[in-house]
C-alpha cells in the first residue's frame, strides 16, 4: 500500500499544477474492453500493449502461437506438443509447470478461456488480431491477470470475401490444409471454415492433429448497430510432449525412444465455442456493447506414470500409467459494457457475469501398486469422481480525464465477487467459499511531441485460492496436508514507467516503444513443504501436516524494448529486447526428496540415509533469494525484411535467449541458445479481381541445426532416467532433470490461392 500511495501522491502532484492551465478541450474516448480488442488504437493506453494484425500474423506462417508471440518482449511460452501453449509474460509464474494457470487471462473473442491445464487451444488459421496487454489487469478481466492478458479476435466481416485454399508441407509429417469461403451483402457478411492439421512429430509418441470447423455471421442492422455470432468447433489430439529424464539421454535419445514417459499423454479434446456480440452506437457520444457466450471443453488423458504394476514388479513401459482422467468444462456468460465519451472526460462501466461449471471422474487405466509390497489397485476403478461450479459476479469502471491537452489520467476498479462450490461424488463430502476481491489501475499519459508518448502506471492482479488447496484433508483424504480454510487471494501489484515514440531513423519510418518495469508478489500460495515436495514432506520431518499458505514471494524487475520499421530502399527491420531479474523474496523452506518416496523403508533421516533405491531422505533448502527458475536474463529477437524483388518478401530471424536456472535452487542450469530462422512469401496476380492471387511461401527454424533445450524442469532426485539405471541414486543432478531437447532444423513449405 505504501508504494500505491507514492504514486497516486506523485501523479496528483505532477498532474495538479498542468490541470490548472486553461488547456483546449478535446473529446476524450475510452478504448479499454473486455468485449472487442481496440487497444492497439489508444494512444493515451498508460500500460504496455502490443497488437498483431491478420496480416503480420499470417506473414509469419507458423505451425503454432509460439512462433507468433516470440518477438514480443517479456512473453515466454511453455509448448507441450501440437499447438498448445501456455503463456507468461515478464517471468510470472515460470516456476510452475504441472498445470497451474499461467497467470495471464485469454481472451478469444471476449470469452475468457480458463482451460483446466492453462494452456491456449486456438485454431490458428482463424485469428483476426492478438492484443498483449501487460502489468496486473484485473481491473478489466478479472481472475488470473497476475502479468497481463492476450487478447484474440478471430475473423470476420468483409476482409473474408471471396474464396482461399492453402496447403503446406513440412518435417516430420506436418501438413496443413485450409479452406474458407466467404461473402455477403452491405448489410451481412458470413464465411466459414475448415482447417486440419497433422504432425507425426519428432518425438516418439509426438503425433498430433486437429481439425477445425469455424465461421462467423455479422449482421449490421442499421448504420449504428452490429449482430455478431461466431462458433468454433474443434476435435483435437496429442501425444507425448517431448520431455525426456536427464542430460544424458537429452544427448543421446532426444526422440525418447527408449524409457521416455510424459507425466501425462494421450490427449483427447473437444472444444466448442459459442458466442453472440451486439454492438451499437446510441448517440454521437454514447455506445453500447453486449456478449452472450458459452465454451466447452471435453478433455480426456492419461496421466501418473506407473512404478509397480499389479504385481508389485518395477515397470517402465511406455503404456504403463496409473490414472485415466476424463474432464469436462463448461463456461457460460454475459457482458455488458456502456461507454461514453465527453468533454474530457471519457467513461466505461461494465458487467461482467459468468459460471464456469466442471465434471472431473478418474479411474485406474491399469492394475498397479503404489509402493512395491502394497495393495493392488484393479484397472477400472473409479479413483475419484466430482464437480465443482465457480459463479462470478463483476462490476469494473474506467475513467479517463484529460488533465491537460496532452495529459490524460486513467483509473480503473473492479469487484469481484466470486463463490465456489465443489462437491465429492465418492466420499459425499461438498465445500464452498466465497471471495471479493478488489482490483485496479492508476495511470498518466503525457505527449512530449505529436509522435512521443510518456506513460506510468500502476496496476493489480490477483486469483483466488483452489478447494484442493483450501480443504486439501476433506476433499482428498490426504492427511499428510491440512486444510487452511482461511487462505487469501494471491495478488501482484505492477509499476511500470514508459515511452511511446514515432520518429525516423536513418530513413526509415520507426515505432519505438520502452518501459521499466517492478512486479511484487508477496503473498502467492505455497505448500509449506515446498513447491513439488513429497505431500509428506513437513510430516515426516516436524511431525506436522503440511499446509498452504500465503508464504510465497517474488519481485520482478525489468527493462523492455521494441523497435519496428516500415520499409525503405527495399530494407526493414524490427528489433526486440527484455531484461528480466526475477528473484524469491520469500520461499523459507523446500525440502527436496532423494530416493524412492514409494520404497518400502519409507522416510530415513539424512545421517541413516544409504538405500536411495529401498527409501529417501529430505534435503532442506531455504530458496529466499534465489533466482525464479527459468527467466532468461536477456532475450534478444530481431528480424530483417528485404523486398528488392517485386512481390516477393524475405525475412531473416535471429532469436536468443539467455541461460537462466532450471530448478528453484539454482543448482542446474538451462544453458541459452541462439536461432537462426528464414522466411519467405511471393505473391503472384492471377485475375482481375482484388483479392485473386497465389501466395507461395517457406518457412525454416533453427537453420544451423543446433542442440538445445526448449525447456528444462528439476525438483527431485528420480528414477527416470537411462544413466542411472531408471532408478532412485540418492544424488540430485542433471540426470534428474525432465528436458524437453530441440527437434533440429525444421522446414515448412506451401501454397495459398485467393480469389
Amino acid at each position: 500500500m505504501k508504494g500505491y500511495k507514492k504514486l497516486c501522491a506523485a501523479m496528483l502532484l505532477a498532474g495538479l499544477p498542468i490541470a490548472a492551465v486553461q488547456a483546449q478541450e478535446q473529446v476524450i474516448r475510452v478504448y479499454s474492453s473486455t468485449i472487442e480488442d481496440r487497444f492497439g488504437e489508444d494512444r493515451t493506453q498508460p500500460s504496455s500493449t502490443v497488437s498483431l494484425s491478420r496480416e503480420e500474423i499470417e506473414q509469419q506462417h507458423a505451425q503454432n502461437l509460439q512462433q507468433v508471440l516470440q518477438a514480443i518482449p517479456g512473453i515466454t511460452t511453455d509448448q507441450s506438443g501440437g499447438e498448445d501453449i501456455k503463456i507468461k509474460i515478464r517471468g510470472v509464474e515460470n516456476q510452475r509447470y504441472m498445470g497451474e494457470p499461467p497467470g495471464v487471462v485469454i481472451v478469444i473473442d471476449g470469452v475468457p478461456v480458463f482451460e483446466r491445464t492453462g494452456k491456449v487451444n486456438i485454431d490458428l488459421d482463424n485469428i483476426e488480431s492478438i492484443d498483449v496487454v501487460k502489468g496486473g489487469a484485473s481491473y478489466l478481466f478479472g481472475e488470473d491477470a497476475l502479468a497481463g492478458a492476450v487478447i484474440i479476435k478471430t475473423k470476420r466481416g468483409y476482409a473474408q470475401q471471396g474464396v482461399s485454399l492453402e496447403h503446406e508441407r513440412g518435417s516430420f509429417g506436418y501438413e496443413r490444409s485450409v479452406l474458407r469461403a466467404g461473402g455477403g451483402t452491405d448489410n451481412l457478411q458470413a464465411h466459414v471454415q475448415y482447417a486440419d492439421r497433422s504432425s507425426d512429430g519428432f518425438y516418439a509418441l509426438g503425433n498430433s492433429w486437429a481439425e477445425t470447423l469455424s465461421g462467423n455471421i455479422t449482421w449490421y442492422p442499421d448504420e449504428v448497430s452490429d449482430l455478431s455470432f461466431g462458433f468454433e468447433k474443434s476435435d483435437r489430439y496429442r501425444d507425448r510432449s517431448g520431455s525426456v529424464k536427464g542430460a544424458t539421454q537429452a544427448a543421446t535419445d532426444p526422440e525418447g525412444n527408449t524409457a521416455s514417459r510424459d507425466y501425462t499423454r494421450n490427449f483427447d479434446v473437444d472444444l466448442e465455442r459459442l458466442n453472440l456480440a451486439y454492438s451499437r452506437e446510441l448517440n454521437d457520444s454514447l455506445s453500447l456493447r453486449g456478449l452472450v457466450y458459452q465454451y466447452t471443453d471435453d478433455t480426456s488423458f492419461w496421466s501418473g506414470p506407473m512404478s509397480y504394476d499389479g504385481t508389485g514388479a518395477r515397470t517402465i513401459a511406455a503404456d504403463d500409467y496409473k490414472y485415466d482422467t476424463d474432464y469436462s468444462q463448461t463456461q457460460r456468460g454475459l457482458k455488458l459494457e456502456l461507454n461514453h465519451s465527453g468533454d474530457r472526460l471519457g467513461t466505461l462501466l461494465g458487467l461482467d457475469l459468468r459460471r464456469d461449471s466442471t465434471d472431473n471422474a478418474v479411474r485406474a487405466l491399469r492394475d498397479y501398486r503404489t509402493f512395491s509390497r502394497g495393495a493392488t489397485t484393479a484397472a477400472g476403478t473409479l479413483l475419484s469422481e466430482d464437480e465443482g461450479q465457480t459463479d462470478t459476479q463483476a462490476l469494473f469502471v474506467e475513467f479517463k480525464y484529460q488533465l491537460a491537452q496532452d495529459t490524460t489520467l486513467t483509473a480503473n476498479a473492479r469487484h469481484d465477487r466470486i463463490e465456489v462450490e465443489y462437491r465429492d461424488h465418492l466420499s459425499d463430502a461438498d465445500a464452498d467459499k466465497a471471495f471479493n476481491v478488489n482490483s485496479w489501475r492508476l495511470g498518466l499519459t503525457h505527449d512530449l511531441t505529436p509522435g512521443s508518448t510518456l506513460f506510468a502506471s500502476a496496476s493489480t492482479g490477483f486469483r483466488t485460492p483452489t478447494l484442493s488447496q483450501l480443504y486439501r484433508t476433506d476433499l482428498s483424504g490426504d492427511q499428510a496436508v491440512a486444510n487452511n480454510p482461511n487462505l487469501e487471494p494471491e495478488e501482484s501489484l505492477t509499476y511500470e514507467l514508459g515511452l511511446r515514440q514515432a520518429f525516423n531513423l536513418g530513413g526509415w519510418p520507426s515505432a519505438l516503444s520502452a518501459s521499466v518495469f517492478q512486479v511484487e508478489r508477496d503473498d502467492f500460495i505455497l505448500d509449506t513443504s515446498g513447491q513439488y515436495s513429497p505431500n509428506s514432506a513437513s510430516h515426516d520431518v516436524t511431525g506436522e501436516a503440511a499446509i498452504y499458505d500465503n508464504i510465497g514471494g517474488t519481485r520482478t524487475r525489468g527493462f523492455e524494448l521494441q523497435l519496428t520499421t516500415e520499409p525503405h530502399q527495399d530494407f526493414a527491420f524490427d528489433l526486440s529486447y527484455t531484461w528480466l531479474h526475477s528473484v524469491f523474496t520469500r520461499y523459507d523452506d523446500f525440502y527436496q526428496a532423494l530416493g524412492n518416496p514409494y520404497g518400502r523403508f519409507g522416510y530415513v533421516d539424512p545421517a541413516s540415509f544409504n538405500d536411495p533405491v529401498n527409501s529417501y531422505t529430505l534435503v532442506h533448502h531455504d530458496n529466499t533469494g534465489n533466482r525464479v527458475p527459468r527467466v532468461s536474463p536477456h532475450q534478444i529477437n530481431a528480424r530483417l525484411h528485404w523486398f528488392g524483388i517485386d512481390n516477393l518478401k524475405l525475412t531473416t530471424e535471429v532469436d536468443y535467449r539467455s541461460t537462466a536456472w532450471a530448478d528453484e535452487i539454482n543448482q542446474e542450469k538451462w544453458a541459452g541458445r541462439t536461432l537462426v530462422n528464414l522466411m519467405a512469401e511471393y505473391n503472384l496476380r492471377v485475375g482481375s479481381g482484388e483479392q485473386d492471387n497465389i501466395q507461395l511461401f517457406m518457412r525454416i527454424d533453427n537453420l544451423f541445426d543446433k542442440e538445445y533445450w526448449v525447456i528444462a524442469r528439476g525438483v527431485n532426485d528420480s528414477n527416470g532416467s537411462p544413466a542411472t539405471g531408471m532408478e532412485y541414486d540418492g544424488v540430485y543432478n542433471a540426470e534428474d532433470l525432465s528436458i524437453i531437447p530441440s527437434t533440429g532444423r525444421r522446414w515448412q513449405a506451401g501454397v495459398r490461392y485467393r480469389f
